[in-house]
């Protein structure tokens, strides 16, 4: 017999969703019975949906980057478009990786230097804010100027207006070097879990996604025939679980699909209240049976007891998604 509803306000992050649980009791004069009921968990539409991304993006503007820099700020553009009709709530912001006296030093460039939905003419300005040239330093730094960027100092003053606490910030390395800052990729990793700690359910915070020369190869060299793979850029991505993409790809239109696929996995992952038998998770997006499937559907971690959406099944902002399971039994 039914005895009420009950309803409770889960925050977490990166997603604040409502959490419905139907709690049921036996029926007068019905022995108990042993087990655990099926939960249903929703969101969508009848709760407020936390969409908040702060995208950092550290262009090389060196001198063999031109290129680069336009295929990128084309190729995102889709990107930008789907955050826009999708409802989600960001902000962008670009700063170079040179670090010498006559470089951005970890400060925001273009104008507006922090875009937004609202932003006027958005396209353009994202376009122009990429677009930074190549005359700057041949020794890129792009680790020390993402740590520059986010720095107090820096969000107090004239990087003012990006920076949310309860936003994934979510950094882009574009480059055809190896980083040359001061200070090792473990160095970096922990000034970000430390500006970003984890959020509710032990994902981290932040995603960095890089686009580098991935690995030594005769087909795949930057200025004057001199490979240099970007490992401290790709150890600082592997430690986010965020995307690898070799900047040597005639194009960088699969990048871009895939930094856009990975941000938006993250933005919409949902933690369960408790660790789901896997077998019994029936997952409804606006009415429609989601299959379990890392490409177009959906994939559980018992690590924080994580729903992961993928490909074609990523909802957005607006969607009503339907989460049911049945709890996994605790062992004796």
């Amino acid at each position: 017999m039914l005895r009420g509803l009950h309803i409770q306000k889960l925050k977490y992050l990166p997603a604040v969703l409502t959490v419905v649980g139907l709690l049921f009791s036996t029926a007068c004069g019905t022995p108990a019975q042993f087990g655990l009921n099926e939960q249903t968990e929703s969101f969508g539409q009848v709760v407020t949906y936390n969409t908040q991304v702060d995208m950092l993006l550290v262009v090389d503007n060196s001198g063999s980057m031109g290129t680069k820099q336009t295929q990128l700020s084309q190729q995102l553009l889709p990107f930008i478009d789907y955050l826009v009709t999708s409802g989600f709530d960001f902000r962008i912001a670009v700063t170079t990786m040179d670090m010498s006296g006559s470089g951005a030093r970890g400060s925001f460039v273009g104008s507006p230097n922090v875009l937004t939905k609202s932003t006027p003419d958005l396209r353009n300005a994202f376009i122009r804010n990429i677009s930074q040239g190549t005359r700057g330093s041949d020794l890129s730094r792009g680790l020390e100027a993402m740590a520059f960027a986010i720095s107090d100092s820096k969000l107090a003053g004239e990087n003012s207006g990006f920076w949310r606490k309860e936003a994934l910030l979510a950094v882009i390395f574009l480059t055809d070097e190896e980083d040359a800052s001061a200070n090792n990729t473990q160095y970096y990793i922990e000034l970000l879990d430390q500006k970003k700690p984890l959020f509710i359910g032990g994902s981290r915070g932040w995603l960095a996604s890089s686009i580098v020369v991935k690995e030594l190869s005769q087909q795949c060299t930057s200025l004057n025939q001199f490979a240099s793979p970007g490992y401290r850029y790709v150890g600082l991505s592997d430690a986010s679980n965020g995307i690898i993409e070799s900047i040597c790809s005639p194009d960088l239109i699969q990048a871009s699909a895939n930094i856009k696929a990975r941000i938006t996995e993250v933005l919409t992952q949902y933690h369960l209240a408790s660790d789901a038998d896997v077998e019994t998770i029936r997952i409804f997006i606006n009415g429609k049976l989601i299959a379990n499937d890392p490409s177009n559907g959906w994939t559980y971690d018992s690590r924080g007891y994580t729903i992961t959406f993928h490909g074609s099944s990523i909802p957005p902002a607006n969607a009503k998604v339907q989460i049911s399971y049945k709890p996994k039994k605790a062992r004796a």
